[in-house]
């Protein structure tokens, strides 16, 4: 009876708190049943009121504490039981959590009070052996590189671990099942390991969204800050040198807190991917600054393979960042330098579809999507615009109008008020109006240009003669070398400075010809290409000739020569020519 009356005493006594819990003013409601713990230490039911509480204010360790004390005062107290495994889960403990759940399901079979208790527990203790067997797929599959596997599998664990996570979901096509969907219903470890794993989907928005989270709210989470920083600097937000000195301060507080002299990472695969890309990507900055200096000097043979050489170390490690995407910029600006408009529309195509990837999380968004978001990433504006003109004018150059047409409408919807952009648009728009005009004339008119390529090949001024060479002598790269650097010092506009205005423009353009021919035959590929049409030239001059004494049976037009040679000439192993 005693116990009856203390019990309906205590019931009274909790009114106001659960009023203030019910109102959502909870960490009011926490201090007022400190109060009656502190005058009724050994009531269960006071416990389990507070630990409630701090549920609501996010804080699973106190709730665990809570609840701890009122097992230990009842074990019959089932619902302190099932937070303690709810909030187990929340910190990614499932160990514990088991624990609690087949503790729970043990003492509500013993209470005999209702079979959905029983059920309950059950189905909990089923979903956190689920989550154990999803987690461990997970890592087993991220391990083996199956990425896309490894986050399906750690997105169903989050949507058992956290059920208001389904109600928030829908199901879409795409890598990722839960998007943008704010997932901070499951431990802050698991939400970082999915960073990782969309690192390596290349779901860049995701992860940027994932690393405001870990710094807004874990900001005291020494792995969280580690990740927030690469991922600023994959987004070029800090620089090599200050993510780094950033870097060196988090290791520092993670070995003073763990007191541990040794190696702190050995153990630690997100902390030693992220040192050695940071190591990297430090490593090809400084390559991408020296050939940077290359191109500036005029260089641009030396520039593009530097940058080849750095793109192909980025691959490599799948270094992919801004930083990577301002190299293939650069590789498209030697490309269109080197006259291969080619590649660097293919290279400028590349750099957009990443960089949209980066900024909209895919490049398969609405015009109006497109240009709302790159003004509000005031950052990548100028890139997006670099990119899109150089693929214009590439694709102007290649007389694909069309494509080059698209892109300059586009810069226009970027830039409403950019006259140069009009005109280039205009241009190009009266370019293909002309081409399409004289369609039908086609024929003529490439036979008509490229007698007259043939027949610019044909002067003595070629990139040989103008390095002082005979391109009958076959010259090897060191004799070009010599030849290059013999006219570039005759020629240098430096060495004029006192002579006339137009002994110095004069000089100007042959030193600026002189560099263009360097750039050209010090290419391999480039002079081969080169030559080989200085050798067709060669073979016209020769096959062409009148021959008086000899009938003709059959006329046979320039072109048709021409493919005939080709066609014969790429059959054989090698191109017999002059040589």
């Amino acid at each position: 009876m005693e116990n009856i009356l203390k019990s309906l005493q205590i019931l009274r006594l909790i009114e106001p708190g659960e009023k203030l819990v019910n109102d959502g003013k909870y960490s009011e409601a926490v201090s007022f049943f400190t109060k009656l713990i502190e005058k009724y230490p050994n009531e269960s039911v006071l416990y389990d009121k507070r630990a409630s509480c701090y549920i609501y204010l996010e804080n699973a360790e106190q709730a665990i504490e809570d609840s701890t004390n009122a097992i230990s005062l009842d074990n019959f107290n089932l619902k302190s039981y099932f937070r303690n495994l709810r909030c187990y889960v929340f910190l990614g403990n499932i160990k514990k959590a088991k624990y609690y759940a087949e503790n729970g399901l043990k003492y509500s079979k013993k209470s005999n009070i209702s079979n959905i208790n029983n059920e309950l527990f059950q189905i909990e203790l089923d979903n956190i052996n689920k989550i154990q067997d999803l987690l461990n797929s997970a890592k087993q599959s991220y391990y083996q590189k199956h990425f896309i596997d490894a986050l399906k599998y750690l997105e169903e664990a989050f949507l058992i671990a956290d059920p208001t996570l389904e109600q928030r979901t829908k199901l879409k096509k795409g890598v990722s099942i839960l998007g943008n969907v704010i997932t901070n219903g499951v431990c802050k470890e698991w939400q970082l390991f999915r960073g990782k794993i969309l690192l390596k989907c290349k779901q860049y928005l995701v992860l940027k969204k994932i690393a405001s989270t870990m710094e807004k709210k874990y900001p005291s989470y020494l792995y969280g800050q580690f990740f927030t920083i690469y991922v600023k600097y994959i987004y070029d937000e800090i620089t090599v040198n200050q993510a780094q000195s950033k870097l060196r301060e988090i290791i520092k507080k993670m070995n003073n807190e763990d007191d541990n002299e040794n190696d702190f990472f050995d153990n630690d695969d997100i902390v030693n991917e992220i040192l050695d890309f940071l190591k990297q990507s430090e490593e090809l900055e400084s390559l991408r600054n020296k050939y940077n200096d290359e191109y500036k000097q005029g260089n641009y043979y030396s520039a593009d393979h530097g940058y080849f050489q750095c793109l192909k170390i980025y691959n490599k490690y799948e270094l992919y960042s801004i930083s990577y995407i301002k190299l293939l910029s650069n590789l498209s600006n030697t490309k269109s330098k080197l006259n291969n408009y080619k590649l660097s529309s293919e290279y400028s195509t590349k750099a957009i579809e990443l960089l949209e990837t980066f900024v909209f999380g895919s490049n398969n968004k609405k015009l109006e999507i497109k240009i709302r978001e790159i003004n509000k990433s005031l950052l990548y504006k100028s890139l997006f615009k670099k990119l899109y003109m150089r693929r214009a004018s590439s694709y102007r150059q290649q007389q694909y109008y069309t494509k080059a047409i698209n892109d300059y409408e586009f810069l226009l919807e970027l830039l409403p008020n950019d006259n140069e952009m009009k005109k280039a648009l205009n241009d190009t728009k009266n370019e293909n109006e002309y081409n399409n005009n004289n369609n039908n004339n086609s024929n003529n008119n490439n036979k008509s240009n490229y007698k007259n390529n043939i027949d610019r090949m044909n002067q003595d001024d070629n990139y040989y003669t103008i390095l002082g060479l005979n391109f009958a002598d076959n010259p090897n790269t060191d004799t070009i070398k010599k030849a290059f650097h013999k006219m570039a010092l005759k020629y240098h506009p430096d060495k004029c400075q006192n002579r006339n205005d137009n002994h110095i423009e004069s000089a100007e353009k042959k030193f600026k010809r002189i560099n263009e021919a360097y750039s050209v035959l010090s290419n391999p590929e480039l002079k081969q290409s080169y030559d080989n049409k200085l050798k067709y030239s060669n073979f016209f001059k020769v096959s062409m000739k009148p021959k008086p004494n000899i009938p003709k049976k059959k006329t046979v037009s320039t072109d048709e020569l021409l493919d005939q040679f080709i066609k014969e000439e790429n059959s054989k192993k090698f191109f017999f020519g002059l040589f």
